[in-house]
């Protein structure tokens, strides 16, 4: 989501972004998003954590019903139908998110012509599910997440040597074809492996350094 946010924000820098981190309980989350009101809200699950996901999904639309529910991760990539049938959302993003919510974004604040957005599903007033063109994946993987949105003091794990820490992504994607993996959901087109240049690498660490990590896990 913070890759997303990056990404969106530098190309709708008018758009105020809220982030509601893994801190949050249910009910601290669902008092922030009925004090915003957002036009939009967007939420990231797996398929282990759905029914937690359609919960929370389904009571933010009670608290704001006039925000647009946005969906995305693995799960909603490879089932978008069931995401939309079985709870209040209303679309799904198929894929990565960074470009498709961009784009999806311009459309909300614009004309709402979802049919023109690659890599969605989107859900009529009849309740019946849309399909739009396949997103490629992503050629330029050259920029990193909003760090700023984030208090990295707040978040530990049991196994480091120092404190405060955090994780960087030097490539996207896989170049094996493991069976048990979700291949499925993330190898639908090519290139399987995306490097970044090690210049942004570098300039990620000296950001997270600046603002006091001291240890980076790649």
């Amino acid at each position: 989501i913070l890759y997303i946010i990056s990404y969106v924000r530098q190309r709708l820098p008018d758009d105020k972004i809220f982030y509601l981190g893994s801190l949050l309980n249910p009910k601290m989350h669902l008092e922030i998003v009925k004090t915003i009101q957002p036009e939009v809200y967007g939420i990231s699950f797996t398929t282990f954590r759905k029914f937690e996901a359609y919960n929370i999904i389904n009571k933010v639309k009670r608290v704001s019903p006039n925000t647009i529910i946005v969906c995305g991760g693995v799960h909603p990539t490879i089932n978008p139908q069931e995401a939309l049938k079985k709870t209040h959302s209303d679309i799904c993003v198929i894929g990565e998110g960074e470009v498709t919510l961009y784009e999806l974004m311009r459309e909300i604040h614009g004309g709402k012509n979802f049919e023109q957005v690659a890599g969605l599903a989107y859900r009529d007033a009849e309740w019946k599910v849309h399909l739009t063109n396949p997103r490629p994946l992503l050629e330029d993987i050259n920029f990193f997440p909003a760090w700023d949105f984030v208090d990295l003091a707040k978040y530990d794990i049991p196994f480091r040597k120092k404190y405060p820490f955090a994780y960087i992504l030097a490539s996207r994607g896989c170049p094996h074809n493991c069976v048990f993996c979700s291949n499925p959901v993330w190898k639908a087109s090519k290139p399987w492996v995306r490097l970044r240049k090690p210049s942004n690498i570098a300039e990620e660490v000296k950001f997270l350094h600046d603002r006091g990590v001291r240890e980076i896990y790649i």
